[in-house]
């Protein structure tokens, strides 16, 4: 019951499915004259899938890659559960009061935003539509998009209230005010 009671809730909200019906129709058009311009492009994705299917679970590879990783100075620590993990990436930002963090699915997996959160640091999305969500409070609707079930008016009403200014939903000038926002943190983090 509980399921058919959150299908009904989305699907009668009219305005999020329309903001999301357009956001996915740009998607398509925008594939669809891109993939025009790449003759061989059935064949590359055919490539990739096999390379993402013969990559996964191949520990050996793995092996190399952290091998490499190292030959070229970087630390590389493996952990064994989603507990581990954020454990040691929680030590390892400890001391730092703000972290800004690029779009990371793996990192939503871990809830790693709300465990750092939970420890005082303030962790601010890079990603423009991740950090609208982060902003309005809601999950993401997506993974490649996470606000598309947002219009460009409702985006303009939440920046408005977060800079305490107005804002209009012109795309660009939505853009530009939340480019700046993340560029100034980005000064600021050391993380």
């Amino acid at each position: 019951m509980d399921l058919k009671r959150c299908t009904g809730s989305a699907v009668a909200d009219s305005p999020s499915l329309d903001g999301m019906r357009r956001s996915f129709r740009t998607i398509k058009d925008r594939q669809s004259q891109n993939a025009a311009l790449i003759p061989d492009l059935e064949a590359r994705k055919d490539r990739l899938r096999k390379v993402k299917e013969a990559s996964v679970g191949d520990l050996e590879l793995l092996e190399q890659a952290v091998s490499r990783l190292r030959e070229n100075g970087f630390r590389v620590v493996l952990a064994k559960t989603r507990e581990a993990a954020v454990r040691v990436i929680a030590e390892e930002v400890r001391g730092h009061a703000l972290v800004v963090k690029s779009k990371s699915n793996v990192t939503k997996d871990l809830h790693l935003s709300e465990r750092l959160a939970s420890e005082g640091v303030q962790v601010i999305e890079t990603d423009l539509g991740d950090r609208i969500i982060q902003l309005a409070g809601c999950p993401a609707a997506h993974p490649t998009g996470p606000a598309c079930h947002m219009t460009r008016r409702e985006i303009a009403d939440l920046f408005t209230s977060h800079f305490g200014r107005d804002v209009s939903d012109d795309p660009m000038e939505l853009t530009s005010v939340m480019r700046d926002e993340i560029a100034s943190y980005m000064d600021r983090a050391k993380v």
